[in-house]
């Protein structure tokens, strides 16, 4: 792989995996449990946004599924520290139109460095069975490598819910800065 390419792999596919993808094609799986419903009137105060950009709710345990949504990020950040790509394709929507690409580049990226990432999730929007999140990501590694060059991306993740948990499905970088 020539350096501008793995470059542009490592800037894009390790901060997040799917990077990039912005199909906004709707897909729908038979095997999905979930089905979407209209949203429930917001209560007469209104939504509150907390000190995490979450914006919280009584109704619909959206709550939860704000947490459920921020700890598949976590995971993902994680997985990519351990260099776990088992952990990592476990926060992947199985269904993503770049699963298979997804987890052939982090085959090859996670056993090359030891990657230390940084997420702050400056927001949380969830519609029924589906999700975005808008994050920094800071991605660096162990050591030094000419070939690796240590960068903040801003995202937005779609996430979409298979068979009742959250996972990412779509991810689009909005702003990348070499640190």
């Amino acid at each position: 792989m020539d350096r501008r390419k793995f470059l542009v792999a490592v800037s894009t596919v390790s901060t997040v995996g799917l990077a990039g993808c912005s199909e906004e094609a709707e897909t729908t799986s038979p095997e999905s449990d979930e089905t979407e419903s209209e949203p429930e009137a917001e209560s007469e105060e209104g939504p509150q946004e907390n000190e995490g950009g979450v914006t919280e709710t009584d109704e619909d345990g959206q709550e939860s599924e704000e947490t459920a949504i921020r700890q598949v990020l976590q995971e993902q950040g994680e997985a990519m520290e351990n260099s776990d790509l088992d952990a990592y394709m476990e926060t992947i929507h199985p269904q993503s139109p770049l699963y298979n690409q997804t987890e052939a580049s982090m085959a090859e990226l996670l056993p090359m460095y030891e990657f230390q990432v940084d997420i702050e999730i400056n927001s949380v929007n969830v519609h029924g069975d589906t999700a975005t999140t808008d994050v920094t990501q800071e991605t660096r590694i162990e050591g030094s490598d000419p070939n690796f060059e240590e960068n903040r991306s801003v995202f937005t993740h779609e996430l979409r819910t298979f068979r009742g948990d959250w996972y990412i499905f779509d991810s689009v970088t909005h702003d990348y800065e070499a640190l």
